[in-house]
């Protein structure tokens, strides 16, 4: 197959500058019409005949792919045109959205324009043929009418990418014998088997420029990946790398992996090059597009993860695609940039790891017309569910199937909960004295020293913390951090009243542990049943 065009209009920095909320440069007003996932346009046929003064677009990438811009010549009210066709789904009319300042704002069904960390954000509908009555000439702005979808069931589509309906993405494949990060042939027929249709995959590149699914080979990966790290693994080419094994199983090419795919159109695919940018971002685009025959149809059902806006403007520069994925990450307090950015660059999804996605945050992303993904739940069915129920399209995930789900009721509420109270350094002594019956004290093999409360909580915001009862020579107590077990990890509650993983930490920032000071009230937690908190004693010098 020929290299497929990257892009077939004139002008597009022009319209890209009005996608972004820019004003037109004459003075006059626009609208733009967004495919939002759209298969098709006719919009040429209406600015070639004169109907409407304006220009359609296509190959923009994103869900900018198919758009049409519309200048606003008189005070009249514009008409609404919809030209968009869809493959699978049908047009549910358009809502409006125009950038105030920094940030986009969308016109609601109560008359008035709305931020999309409100509340009850009902849109405004625009339907075919309608009066468009929000946008004067003289008033030299941008309104952008995004397209809307519903598929054959009646559910909205968001972004009309279908991809995204999945509730479930299994991680490299999905885990498989106990082990995670496969990437290989042999876990992605048993997470087919499993019944997964969306499957995230790891895309490395080696010294001789061949694309491979793996995780990687640094230390790091090597835990993962069960390779015994070499510190010749740093030149890596493409021969050496496909006689390893990844927990005992081959290898496969992004070659290969292609050839395997094209005819199965039921699935898609997350593309993670990891933190990449620049030249070496480009040169692994144009790689996937040449292992992939530069074939549209198979190109248009993955997905490509970004880390940055780096990284994916370096994609940009060289190729483009459909549907892109923004990795929020840890910077999760950049939220509201982050989606400023997705929405100017027809960005459709954000990642953001699960232990960080409060339901407000969730609530704004889908207020902005994004979709959600959350990484990665392996085990947790309580998490998962609730997730989902707060809204949270997607979950990357290694063990957990559509079948769990469906057997999975409980979910986060006002459950009573226990405390425990480590000691936090192994020199500490203990001055709980007379023990009554259920009271446990105990001393792990470091030589920490836990009393377990044997006292259920209610909660109801009224209870305090009891007061410590630990000793350490030459220090004073000054406060307890908190912890808690979720999915079989540790996270630590921190002053931005959100749970971090111990390598996220920062001191002095909004992500570092919040110190409860001895015998302070305890808010009100959601949590799921039998959960136990962790207090871990601070100490510092006298």
């Amino acid at each position: 197959m020929e290299k497929r065009q990257k892009r077939v209009n004139v002008n597009t920095e022009y319209i890209r500058s009005l996608l972004k909320g820019g004003r037109p440069d004459d003075g006059r007003s626009a609208v733009i019409y967004v495919g939002n996932g759209a298969s098709e346009s006719n919009y040429a046929v209406l600015t070639e005949s004169g109907e409407i003064d304006g220009e359609a677009y296509e190959h923009l990438g994103g869900f900018f792919d198919l758009c049409a811009l519309q200048y606003v010549n008189t005070d009249a009210p514009v008409i609404v045109h919809n030209e968009f066709l869809h493959n699978c789904a049908v047009f549910d009319g358009f809502t409006a959205r125009r950038k105030n300042k920094l940030n986009w704002e969308w016109y609601c069904a109560d008359g008035q324009w709305h931020g999309a960390s409100e509340e009850a954000m009902e849109k405004r509908v625009f339907l075919q043929g309608e009066e468009l009555d929000l946008i004067k000439a003289e008033d030299n702005m941008t309104l952008i009418l995004d397209a809307r979808w519903k598929a054959e069931n009646g559910d909205l589509l968001g972004c009309g990418y279908a991809m995204y309906t999945n509730e479930l993405m299994a991680h490299a494949f999905g885990g498989m014998n106990g082990k995670t990060y496969h990437n290989t042939m042999a876990a992605f027929e048993n997470g087919i088997e499993k019944g997964y249709k969306y499957f995230e995959v790891d895309l490395s590149y080696t010294t001789d420029r061949r694309l491979v699914l793996c995780h990687g080979w640094t230390a790091a990966n090597c835990k993962h990946t069960g390779f015994k790290y070499n510190r010749t693994f740093k030149f890596m080419p493409y021969a050496r790398l496909m006689q390893m094994k990844v927990h005992g199983n081959k290898m496969i090419s992004a070659r290969n992996f292609y050839k395997k795919i094209r005819d199965l159109d039921e699935y898609t695919y997350e593309i993670d090059f990891h933190n990449v940018e620049g030249e070496e971002m480009e040169k692994r685009m144009r790689a996937l597009e040449k292992d992939f025959r530069y074939d549209q149809k198979v190109l248009d059902r993955l997905l490509i993860q970004v880390y940055s806006k780096k990284m994916y403007e370096s994609i940009g520069d060289t190729s483009y695609f459909k549907n892109y994925q923004y990795l929020v990450g840890k910077s999760i307090h950049d939220l509201d940039d982050i989606i400023t950015y997705s929405l100017d660059h027809g960005i459709c999804a954000l990642a953001v790891r699960f232990n960080l996605a409060k339901p407000e945050y969730i609530r704004k992303i889908r207020n902005a017309g994004l979709y959600v993904m959350c990484y990665t739940v392996n085990h947790d069915l309580v998490i998962s569910r609730t997730l989902l129920e707060n809204g949270v399209n997607t979950l990357c995930t290694d063990y957990i199937t559509k079948e769990d789900l469906d057997g999975q009721k409980d979910g986060f509420a006002h459950y009573p909960f226990r405390i425990s109270y480590s000691s936090g350094n192994a020199k500490a002594e203990s001055c709980y004295e007379g023990l009554t019956e259920g009271e446990e004290l105990e001393r792990s093999k470091s030589g920490i020293l836990t009393w377990r409360d044997p006292q259920e909580w209610k909660n109801d915001g009224k209870r305090k913390l009891h007061k410590c009862r630990f000793a350490l020579e030459g220090k004073r107590f000054a406060g307890w951090k908190m912890k808690v077990l979720a999915d079989g990890k540790y996270f630590w509650y921190c002053k931005d009243r959100l749970y971090h993983a111990k390598g996220d930490i920062a001191e002095g920032t909004l992500v570092e542990p919040y110190i409860f000071s001895d015998e302070e009230q305890i808010p009100v937690w959601n949590l799921e049943q039998n959960t136990e908190f962790i207090m871990v004693a601070v100490w510092e010098e006298e």
